[in-house]
């Protein structure tokens, strides 16, 4: 299964995101996505940063300011 980028992960439903944040833990592609978005949070251009900290949000997961 491939990374899915900002915004496939934008593209999910909010009622879907825990089944998709458990479809990626078990083919074991979580980490791999929670990292490239940190990745582009702390290094990308502005555009980059701001996708990567809405899907981090749509995720449930905390964004520090």
């Amino acid at each position: 299964m491939t990374v899915p980028t900002s915004n496939d992960i934008l593209a999910v439903a909010p009622d879907a995101v825990a089944a998709f944040i458990m479809q990626h833990a078990s083919t074991k592609t979580l980490s791999r996505m929670v990292k490239r978005l940190n990745r582009d949070l702390l290094e990308g251009d502005a555009v980059a940063r701001a996708m990567a900290a809405r899907a981090l949000d749509h995720l449930g997961l905390m964004v520090a300011d």
